[in-house]
């Protein structure tokens, strides 16, 4: 009766784990998806001040591909006004052929404009239909999107902090490079101002989490990185 029970609970343990990992990252590819077609918030460097919101990074993509505007809303980003860039456009290329990949993997119509905004944004309507397993490629493909972007349009100095995240506990995650090998990443990761050569902020890579340069202090009980098993990776591994 014992061994009855034991098993009993053990399933209903793995359960609520893959339960609640299919919801981490399901809300981690929503995350990402988000910044690459809607945007994202800036926390305030102080209180007083308003958060900044930041346009779509792929229109932003297209702005610094086509600065005359000609991708339909030019003067978006930061680089609206820098001249044609071969590395923006050999970016957008290798995230094009790689959401065209994802079109055909979850079966979506072709849209009657091949932008990567316009795929990615088919993709984003229609992610519930995914497994877990899809799921989480998805987010790892996503999330190299992102960095691919944003290291394009504003390379930054980050250092990585050795610490698991304070909002979602995990200390690695993962994307996937082009040649479908997984890269192994810290989520938490200092982020400095270029100017004053101080740590501006502490984001986290995988749940997207930001801790101002005032709100750092919050971190100082935050969990050490537990030895590298399944409770301090992302579910996405």
């Amino acid at each position: 009766m014992k061994d009855f029970f034991a098993e009993f609970e053990a399933e209903e343990m793995e359960e609520r784990a893959r339960v609640v990992a299919d919801a981490a990252v399901r809300q981690s590819l929503r995350h990402s998806l988000e910044i690459l077609t809607i945007g994202r918030t800036h926390p305030a460097a102080v209180e007083e001040e308003a958060s900044k919101v930041e346009h779509a990074l792929l229109l932003q993509l297209e702005d610094a591909v086509l600065p005359s505007g000609e991708s339909g809303g030019g003067g978006r980003g930061a680089n609206a006004q820098a001249p044609l860039s071969v590395d923006a456009l050999d970016v957008q290329n290798q995230i094009m052929q790689q959401a065209q990949w994802w079109m055909n993997v979850m079966a979506l119509p072709a849209p009657a404009i091949l932008r990567p905004y316009v795929v990615v944004c088919a993709i984003r309507d229609s992610v519930y239909q995914l497994s877990f397993e899809l799921a989480s490629q998805l987010a790892e493909s996503a999330r190299l999107w992102i960095e691919m972007i944003d290291d394009l349009l504003r390379p930054v100095r980050r250092t990585p902090v050795d610490k698991c995240c304070a909002s979602c506990g995990y200390y690695y995650y993962v994307v996937a490079d082009f040649d479908g090998l997984a890269v192994k990443k810290q989520t938490m990761q200092a982020v400095w101002d270029k100017d004053s050569e101080r740590i501006d902020r502490i984001e986290c890579k995988y749940c997207g989490a930001v801790w101002r340069r005032h709100e750092i202090w919050e971190l100082a009980d935050s969990t050490d990185p537990a030895p590298l098993d399944a409770a301090s990776v992302a579910p996405a591994c």
